[in-house]
């Protein structure tokens, strides 16, 4: 078997590049964090039954970390397959589903204890709600 020498192509980019850069991830980081960032485990936080709240807090947080290892194991392949461009616009459409979901199906849990957000969620669903 022939050994492969790998091409090494430089990149340059100007200072203000850099700076745009920069300031680009550093906005999308803020924003994030801000945002859908924290949902997903204040979800996971208050969504559940108190009897069973730890185990399946426990099983929301395999979920959560799962699904980020589905995207960093999947970025490098949709880039090459589709372009950065394309892979974004994928993600950017997960973000807007997942924006509307928390929009239109969560409550709005300030101020709330956790059983009157459990009490929601029996009246909101009572055939899916956990018989005790």
């Amino acid at each position: 078997m022939h050994g492969h020498t790998l091409q090494s192509a430089t990149v340059h980019f100007s200072h203000v590049q850099v700076l745009i850069l920069l300031i680009r991830v550093l906005t999308f980081t803020a924003a994030f964090n801000m945002a859908l960032g924290p949902i997903p485990w204040i979800i996971i936080s208050e969504i559940f039954p108190a009897r069973i709240r730890g185990r399946a807090a426990s099983v929301g947080v395999l979920a959560l970390w799962a699904a980020t290892f589905v995207v960093a194991q999947t970025f490098p392949m949709l880039k090459n397959d589709i372009g950065v461009t394309g892979t974004y616009f994928i993600y950017a459409g997960c973000s807007l589903i997942t924006f509307l979901f928390v929009l239109l199906e969560l409550p709005e849990t300030k101020g709330k204890t956790l059983e009157q957000i459990e009490a929601y969620w029996h009246h909101r669903h009572p055939s899916k709600a956990v018989q005790d």
